[in-house]
């Protein structure tokens, strides 16, 4: 088999790509704009004493970006050319290519299935024959080379966590939590070869000596078990659990940890030495490629916690460091089940829970440098295996096997109906996986399956829209095909209201044939008739124009050029209007602005092609009286002709005076203890009188009130007394402001003998 993940082209990053092709529409250049920028490259040329061909390579450069930009008003277009864009879809039998490009996914045939069920290992031996170690009592199944599958052994514990096979074609099996390794005959036949005060044997594996290794838990040891089932502890550790082995061509045997989250050099020497210690503090999985570098993939729940995906242990009452505890289950499964034999937790079977945080997959070279080469937020690495195209990385809780290559860009290959990818083996001439809720086994049969199927996500419109054309580019290599087709609807999920899906189209740029509607979305149908070769598509356009809504324009405030009173409604000379207007379109917006007095027909401008939403108002030529004003918007700056539309609104009334109130009727009475009663009447033609005060001969201010205690009519009477005051001539003056701003004054002379 061969799989090339493809490279990451050197591109500007996939937000500001979607800001520009999302843009939709914007306005076309003006000629003058041309000529603006003819005149900048010709200046450039001069700077730089660029020949004239240089000259017109700058032109057309600047041209190319001007139609380049976007056009409101003009043709929207949806664009998906992203991994993030086509990971968004449903994928049936689809890759996603680390350049954003999606093809056939390899075919996968299912060998066996039980549904909520955890398989957690699988082996082969040299026979074609396939094992599965399984949840719930301790199966092994055996699917041979046919496919099919059969009971081969029940163990005499729970769980299966590893398996393993011998030169001989013997099956080992490693259990939990009674922690025992058992051989198993090739007819079935088998027996306990080791059982220790271990809970857990988590990875077993064969050097190429023969010897028998073992990662276990909650002792978090590493043995080396004899033919005859003897323990030797290798390695022991603070650690709870030893959870992956791999062993090297020279017999270097690498452990990776929970707890602390080690990986572990063990030599011929015996001594364990730590290769590097991550962030993460559960490693879950090991693999060596043909060049020596090993990888390691981690599976914590967040870098500060240590919740491992594993069955929960129960305490050995062996002395050990504090450490952090292992959680149930692949996937994260919270508490766990009563196991019932022994008091300890069991996985729960469908946790389904949430993976906080981000897992990777480290590669360590032969020399010990380090370098992160996968990272995926809310996932964990649960199996690898590498290969001659690349790293498979197999994942939970989205069950899904990325390829990685050596510049660590990754391919989404598979996408399984299982919650985590918990192994992937390769057998020699086929590669298998298992995963767990739901169980299956799968045979990966060929580089690509014969058919597969892209949905998009839906996309908005925001308005009804009528659709375009809808290009694709790609690769179509012979013996293969691709098609689209669309359809659309008013509501944001696609359901039975929607149109059905329109007839294939064949070409790139065909007419789209779905009925006009808000939202649409689309579907690609990848054949090939040659398992080796896949057609491959690395973007899609939709191009669609929404009808023309007219502007909205929301509100009208007036107000006087200095803050005035709440609800204030007359104004003097300078009126200050500003207005809220929005388009359902995204157009720019001009607006005209008119008054109408009350009673009158006809609006008088008060100016046109406002740019900004707001207009200083001079009314020292409009006479006092009651108005209206009006504000028209329209969108033509970005509409040309009839395609224009425009909607206005109309203001609440108010008053205009610029004519002062008048202080009318002063009288001063008849002085009693040298004080002295003053009347007097204020009226204004317009609007009321708003607050009034006096003064004596320019003495201080008193504020006055009306006869009836409040200012709210155009006419108003006064009367107050004055304080005593002393024998001679004595002058009075009365000041008065009305609602508008206005203020007018009446004096009075009086003597008091």
């Amino acid at each position: 088999m061969h799989w090339q993940a493809e490279s990451l082209p050197h591109i500007i990053n996939d937000k500001g790509m979607k800001r520009m092709r999302n843009a939709g529409s914007c306005l076309r250049p003006q000629a003058s704009d041309l000529r603006h920028q003819a005149e900048r490259a010709r200046r450039l040329a001069d700077v730089c004493s660029l020949k004239p061909v240089a000259f017109l390579c700058v032109l057309m450069a600047l041209t190319v970006l001007i139609s380049a930009a976007p056009v409101p008003g003009a043709t929207g277009r949806w664009v998906q050319t992203t991994t993030g864009d086509f990971g968004s879809g449903t994928l049936e039998q689809i890759a996603v290519l680390s350049s954003g490009r999606i093809e056939i996914a390899p075919d996968t045939k299912k060998l066996l299935e039980e549904e909520k069920m955890l398989i957690w290992c699988l082996t082969a031996d040299g026979k074609g024959n396939l094992y599965a170690g399984i949840d719930k009592d301790g199966r092994i199944i055996r699917i041979d080379p046919q496919g099919k599958p059969s009971p081969f052994f029940k163990v005499e514990d729970l769980f299966v966590l590893s398996l393993a096979t011998d030169s001989d074609g013997n099956i080992y099996a490693g259990t939990a939590p009674g922690g025992s390794i058992y051989k198993i005959a090739p007819d079935g036949v088998g027996q306990v070869l080791y059982k220790g005060s271990d809970r857990y044997i988590w990875a077993i594996e064969f050097a190429s000596d023969g010897s028998l290794y073992a990662a276990t838990g909650d002792d978090g040891r590493l043995l080396r078990i004899s033919p005859k089932g003897e323990a030797k502890v290798i390695l022991d550790t603070p650690e709870r659990h030893f959870m992956a082995l791999a062993i090297a061509a020279d017999g270097t045997v690498y452990a990776a940890s929970a707890g602390k989250g080690r990986i572990y050099r063990i030599g011929k020497s015996g001594k364990g030495f730590v290769l590097y210690e991550p962030p993460e503090k559960e490693l879950r999985c090991l693999t060596l490629d043909a060049k020596g570098n090993l990888y390691v993939g981690t599976a914590s729940g967040a870098p500060t916690t240590a919740k491992p995906l594993v069955p929960a242990a129960k305490p050995s009452g062996k002395p050990r460091p504090a450490t952090n505890r292992p959680t149930p289950a692949p996937g994260g499964g919270g508490a766990g089940e009563d196991d019932g034999a022994t008091g300890g937790k069991r996985p729960r079977k469908a946790p389904g829970e949430v993976i906080n945080g981000t897992n990777c997959v480290y590669r360590i070279d032969p020399k010990g440098n380090v370098r992160k080469i996968f990272e995926k937020k809310g996932a964990a690495v649960l199996s690898l295996l590498a290969t001659d195209d690349g790293l498979l990385v197999g994942t939970g809780n989205e069950g899904k096997i990325y390829l990685v290559n050596e510049r660590g860009e990754a391919a989404m290959l598979i996408r399984n109906d299982g919650a985590q990818v918990t192994a992937i083996l390769d057998a020699g001439k086929a590669r298998y996986c298992a995963t767990s809720n739901n169980g299956n086994v799968c045979k990966i049969l060929a580089p690509h399956g014969a058919m597969a199927m892209y949905t998009s996500t839906v996309h908005d419109a925001k308005l009804t829209a009528q659709w375009g054309r809808v290009s694709w580019t790609g690769s179509t290599p012979g013996k293969t095909s691709v098609t689209v087709a669309t359809r659309t609807g008013n509501v944001a999920e696609a359901d039975e209201t929607w149109t059905d899906w329109s007839d294939e189209l064949t070409a790139a740029g065909s007419k789209i044939l779905s009925t006009a509607a808000r939202f649409i979305q689309y579907r690609i149908t990848f054949n090939t008739n040659d398992r080796s070769i896949s057609p491959q598509v690395d973007q899609v356009t939709i191009s669609y124009i929404t009808a023309n809504q007219p502007p909205v324009v929301g509100s009208i405030t007036v107000a006087a050029e200095k803050d005035t009173a709440p609800g204030q409604l007359a104004f003097g000379k300078s009126i200050k209007i500003a207005w809220k207007a929005s388009d359902p379109n995204g157009d720019k917006l001009k607006y005209t602005l008119g008054f109408k007095g009350e009673g009158e027909k006809n609006w008088k401008p008060i100016g046109e092609d406002w740019k900004e939403p707001k207009a200083d108002w001079d009314t020292n030529t409009v006479p006092d009286g009651v108005y209206r004003v009006k504000v028209t918007a329209s969108d033509s700056p970005a509409n040309p002709g009839d395609r224009a539309c425009s909607a206005g609104l109309e203001s609440q009334s108010f008053t205009i005076d610029n004519t002062r109130p008048r202080v009318l009727d002063i009288n001063a009475g008849k002085p009693k203890d040298k004080a002295v009663t003053i009347s007097a009447k204020i009226e204004d033609a317009v609007s009321n009188i708003k607050s009034a005060r006096y003064s004596i001969d320019s003495g201080d201010w008193h504020t006055l009130l009306p006869d009836d205690g409040i200012f709210d009519t155009k006419t108003e009477a006064v009367e107050f007394t004055t304080e005593a005051l002393g024998p001679g001539e004595h002058t009075i003056v009365i000041l008065a402001s009305d609602e508008a701003g206005n203020t007018g004054s009446g004096k009075a002379v009086f003597e008091i003998e």
